[in-house]
């Protein structure tokens, strides 16, 4: 008898997977539909008179570096280690960068959130505070620029004094120092060599912050290479 079922129950089973997947699929077209044959569109500006002039700006700051303009989190960044990877994932997923600065293998050095182009000045903090902890665990240096581009600096001493706030994406934690009354075979916990620094800042760096470092040396063409010691 169960012999006899068997055969009719495989059948159901793969008769219930077809018709799922048919209505999932009829779902997702009734979400969204296929365009039309006679829709028409119109052009729009792809970038504001404010966003452009900082682009410009950046371009002229890192001459030969590719500057990207609305990157997402989910081009920048890979998850090393989340509780939920697939969490994490869709969550780089939601994130816009205004600007990105890459060195010449294409990787973010540097990245900028412009408040001027975004309505909502909390908004705006806000969603800058979750990219900077981001970023910063992959080496990347967020800088805040809340004003257009004509309270900037020289475009050559941005750029030396922004080579000072580089975050090293190979230094490692020391390791915690025990108490003074501490026993001398008190064991020290040891350190993964993955494991990197995290800059004790917990907001993204203004550019007030960013001006009062001192300026890095402009050595020829210090990203392409392994950084001289």
């Amino acid at each position: 008898m169960i012999q006899t079922l068997a055969p009719w129950l495989v059948l159901a089973v793969a008769l219930a997977g077809l018709a799922a997947w048919w209505w999932s699929r009829q779902a997702r077209s009734a979400a969204s539909p296929a365009l039309g044959a006679n829709d028409r569109f119109g052009a729009v500006a792809a970038i504001s008179p404010v966003q452009w002039d900082m682009l410009s700006y950046l371009n002229q700051a890192f001459p030969g570096r590719p500057v990207l303009f609305r990157a997402g989190l989910s081009q920048l960044v890979a998850v090393r280690q989340a509780q939920n990877r697939a969490a994490a994932q869709q969550r780089l997923a939601q994130h816009i960068v205004d600007y990105v600065v890459c060195n010449r293998d294409g990787k973010a050095v540097y990245a900028f959130e412009l408040d001027a182009a975004h309505e909502d000045e909390d908004e705006a903090a806000l969603d800058a505070t979750e990219k900077h902890r981001v970023l910063k665990t992959a080496g990347i240096r967020l800088i805040r620029l809340k004003r257009s581009r004509r309270h900037m600096p020289p475009p050559d001493e941005f750029r030396r004094r922004l080579r000072s706030a580089e975050i090293d994406p190979t230094a490692t934690e020391a390791p915690p120092t025990p108490p003074a009354d501490a026993p001398d075979t008190m064991p020290v916990p040891s350190i993964r060599r993955d494991q990197r620094a995290v800059p004790p800042d917990t907001e993204p760096m203004s550019l007030t912050g960013l001006m009062d470092l001192p300026p890095a040396p402009d050595e020829e063409d210090p990203w392409g290479s392994p950084r001289r010691r």
